[in-house]
């Protein structure tokens, strides 16, 4: 109630009661709503929710929360768009801040909390009807993945261009994007020199991104040798 009151101080429009109950949802005008957010974290309640907002307005888009994954297999079974797990991405934001703490590489965490998401949510698309388009899309969406780099100090790279580099003819990978000193650059020019430390974000299958990886992380002694 407390928040409510701070809302309509500040000139929101609030409507406040038992969303579970039908008569509510029809005062905050779920009819002609293009997105509903469900945060409770009760299933019971949030299916009654769903199951109201379905009688009225069919079409709507509904992102809701769920304490696990029975209760998001039951939600998505239930025609929720999209079903989010708190307590996993604060599990995993603690993990990202403690791993940055022990100096771990950014490039190393993000594709450590990729990989939790994906093995945490995967599972829970094979109940739903859409599977197989989804596989379809993730498997197209693995052959163009995009991967980031960090170049080493002893990086052949630095101090090349990215045009003398020639990374596509030799990797086949692109470079979309790199971050330099802090400063994320979409798409940099190909006068655009590397430097140590950069974090250089290539797109490709995963042959061509290997590749890079393995061009960016030879001894420069050896790539001279070449």
């Amino acid at each position: 109630h407390q928040r409510m009151e701070e809302c309509k101080e500040k000139g929101y429009p609030v409507i406040y009661g038992d969303m579970t109950q039908q008569v509510v949802l029809e005062a905050a005008g779920i009819a002609s709503a293009k997105l509903l957010l469900i945060t409770p974290p009760s299933i019971i309640d949030s299916r009654s929710i769903v199951k109201h907002v379905q009688q009225l307005n069919s079409g709507l888009q509904i992102v809701a929360r769920a304490d696990g994954k029975e209760h998001t297999r039951t939600l998505y079974n239930d025609g929720v768009y999209m079903v989010v797990l708190p307590e996993m991405e604060a599990g995993l934001e603690i993990a990202r801040q403690a791993l940055l703490n022990l100096q771990i590489p950014a490039v190393v965490i993000q594709e450590y909390t990729d990989a939790v998401r994906q093995q945490m949510y995967e599972p829970i698309f094979t109940s739903r009807q859409d599977y197989q388009l989804l596989t379809q899309l993730n498997n197209a969406r693995n052959l163009l993945e995009i991967s980031w780099v960090q170049l080493d100090p002893d990086s052949p790279l630095n101090g090349l261009t990215i045009q003398n580099a020639a990374i596509r003819s030799r990797t086949g990978a692109t470079i979309v994007g790199l971050i330099h000193r802090g400063i994320f650059r979409p798409n940099p020019e190909p006068e655009h020199p590397f430097s140590a430390g950069d974090i250089v974000a290539i797109v490709g299958s995963s042959r061509e991104r290997e590749l890079f990886k393995e061009l960016a992380a030879e001894k420069k002694e050896s790539a001279e040798l070449l």
